[in-house]
């Protein structure tokens, strides 16, 4: 009954806590947003009054005690407590919004930002729409525009993301819990009922960030269309999910350890280990970059894209890693449609969902980009590659191209130019 009082009571305030934050941003509705954060930081702090509430020994106090101060210490769980008390006995939480978007134009990426949004998610975004559609299409000419939209949440005058801050102390509250469970075992129908729900909640949690970051193409006198996103997560030993782009593993494994050293055999294995892949699924590939390390580690990030803006924001995001500089090599695996020199001035005029019917081919391509290298194109016609001797010979006939002549609007431009500057 002990073990009980003091699991059972936990269990209930942490799954409060997570509730209210699941329900936060659902909506879109500021007040909304608000309100359930007031909430999760209200039953996040109850969690730990309760547990001490019902702790009738010293030997209990003490084993809280110590897990405590392993796992619920730091600058973050000081941000939940002061937080707490500010919502509790001050002032509603301090919510900001800003709505920024990337538009991934010919000439680069131009950002537009709405620093003052507070309210109205939808009216910004429309308001942004408008804009693309009066400058870019009406003024500038072009035909399409694929862009980016991201909602960051802050505190006050605060300049970094709210929601990384938030998952971390939920992070490290889960593993407190966890461990609590280990010293005040209760199997009851309510306990093992409420970790189920909680299990779920706290992968919802992890994944939430997904929801505020949205990839679009509009295409000149058309509606916008939102693309699909999907990302792969691992499940760590401590139950967080660690998405597939975080993982950063040894080339000593099975597939590449006898190709270790050479970038140029590490690349051969990884496209016939992708044809290999494209075949066995039906000519069904997602789209792959592998990023190797000077210190013969990789890593492995395939990802599914309805819209080309989804490749522009990923090329974004791997030139942006911090841990960029220890990169030797970036390799690429997708397809794409590819036309007849004659259909350009024809092709050009019409947006893409328009254009596709018009391609000759369908390539699946290999790209290697490396520092201090030319950069290495493998391109395959897909109707041909069940013929051995066809791949072959185009790989040894694989092309090599200067990073400088690339022309300037080229997608992968960001990575082959932070690669060789």
């Amino acid at each position: 009954m002990d073990n009980h009082a003091i699991l059972g009571a936990a269990l209930q305030k942490y799954y409060s806590a997570l509730k209210s934050l699941d329900e936060f941003a659902k909506s879109g509705d500021f007040f909304n947003d608000v309100s359930n954060l007031d909430k999760f930081f209200s039953e996040f702090r109850n969690i730990t009054f309760v547990i001490q509430k019902n702790l009738k020994s010293e030997e209990n106090k003490k084993i809280y005690e110590e897990l405590r101060e392993h796992f619920l210490v730091g600058d973050t769980l000081k941000w939940f407590i002061d937080t707490r008390n500010k919502t509790t006995k001050e002032n509603p939480f301090d919510l900001k919004k800003e709505l920024s978007i990337d538009l991934y134009l010919p000439y680069g990426i131009y950002r537009l930002q709405d620093p003052c949004l507070v309210v109205d998610v939808d009216a910004s975004f429309n308001k942004a729409l408008d804009y693309i559609r009066s400058v870019f299409f009406e003024k500038f000419g072009l035909v399409e525009v694929f862009f980016t939209s991201t909602i960051a949440f802050k505190e006050g005058n605060d300049t970094h993301d709210l929601y990384p801050k938030i998952k971390d102390g939920v992070n490290r509250m889960n593993q407190f819990i966890e461990e609590m469970e280990k010293f005040f075992t209760c199997n009851c129908e309510i306990c093992l009922t409420l970790k189920e729900k909680i299990q779920k909640l706290f992968f919802e949690i992890q994944f939430k960030e997904l929801r505020f970051t949205r990839d679009y193409t509009l295409e000149k006198g058309k509606k916008v269309i939102e693309g699909e996103q999907v990302n792969m997560f691992y499940s760590t030993p401590d139950a967080r999910a660690v998405s597939s782009s975080e993982l950063r593993l040894t080339l000593d494994n099975p597939i590449f350890g006898k190709h270790k050293g050479c970038l140029w055999e590490l690349f051969l294995q990884f496209a016939n280990m992708h044809i290999v892949i494209f075949e066995r699924q039906e000519k069904n590939i997602m789209p792959v970059f592998m990023l190797v390390y000077g210190d013969q580690t990789y890593r492995m990030i395939p990802f599914v894209a309805t819209t080309k803006a989804t490749f522009y924001r990923k090329v974004q995001a791997i030139a942006n890693l911090s841990d960029f500089a220890e990169i030797s090599a970036v390799f690429f695996c997708g397809e794409y449609y590819a036309y007849d020199v004659e259909q350009f001035s024809q092709i050009n005029e019409i947006p893409y969902s328009d254009r596709i019917c018009h391609a000759k081919k369908e390539i699946l391509t290999f790209v290697m980009m490396a520092k201090g290298m030319d950069e290495v194109n493998i391109k395959l016609d897909e109707s041909h590659l069940g013929d051995i001797q066809y791949v072959t010979d185009q790989f040894k006939e694989c092309k090599t191209q200067n990073v400088k002549d690339f022309s300037s609007w080229d997608w992968l431009n960001p990575i082959r130019f932070k690669l060789n500057p």
